[in-house]
């Protein structure tokens, strides 16, 4: 009897445990909608070893060939070297998500592309963002200005070594519903005069540099060694 009981009581646990499961994938799951506007695609999908953005990959996407194809989308155009496409993902919602689109410094190619997320509810999560791409190679929080004053808000990036996307954390908290407010996908061309890293913020002072430690609050990433 005493058996049946445990067994009864593990079962129950069990099935709760994949009902929150399946809750909780559920809230970062992106609209349809946006995965088919973004194209935010893993590079084995691309096929250029890079993520892309609307079917567009910095350094592998010919520069001409870029502005042809979302000249017609584009929302404003103010350089030759530059182009902006704004998306409406919601109903009844209007520049939802802007994507600068920038000339590459090789003068050829697509450089760097920077997509804004205006509204959370049009934006990827976190959770989504890591299952598709993985975890990422480095983590920089920011707590404070360079001055020393506390920020309203928490902001985290998490840096992949061919993009990055920030964070904010208003409730100094990060888990797998939390929205993405903007990602930059970065010019392999460019050569920065200052040492720069992928995994690791060199440059901003008062940046705190960690590992990757999963889904936790903001005072957990800080306890954590520097990187």
């Amino acid at each position: 009897m005493r058996a049946m009981t445990l067994l009864s009581i593990a079962l129950s646990a069990t099935l709760a445990l994949s009902i929150g499961l399946a809750r909780h994938i559920g809230q970062f799951q992106p609209l349809p909608a946006l995965i088919e506007a973004l194209g935010l695609y893993a590079p084995e999908q691309c096929g250029s070893g890079r993520i892309c953005l609307l079917g567009m990959t910095p350094g592998y996407s010919d520069w001409q060939a870029t502005r042809s194809a979302l000249l017609p989308r584009a929302r404003d155009m103010l350089y030759t070297n530059q182009l902006v496409v704004s998306l409406d993902i919601l109903p009844k919602q209007v520049d939802e998500i802007f994507i600068y689109f920038f000339q590459s410094v090789d003068k050829r190619a697509l450089g760097r592309v920077q997509a804004l997320f205006r509204s959370p509810e049009a934006a990827p999560s976190v959770g989504w963002l890591i299952a598709q791409h993985g975890a990422p190679c480095g983590i920089s929080l920011y707590t404070r200005t360079a001055s020393g004053y506390r920020l309203p808000q928490a902001l985290i990036t998490l840096r992949y070594p061919h993009f990055l996307v920030n964070v904010p954390l208003p409730r100094d908290h990060l888990d797998a519903s939390t929205r993405i407010e903007s990602l930059y996908l970065h010019d392999p061309a460019y050569k920065a005069e200052r040492r720069l890293e992928a995994c690791r913020d060199l440059i901003t002072d008062g940046v705190q540099n960690r590992a990757w430690a999963g889904f936790a609050a903001v005072w957990r990433y800080a306890s954590l060694p520097r990187r």
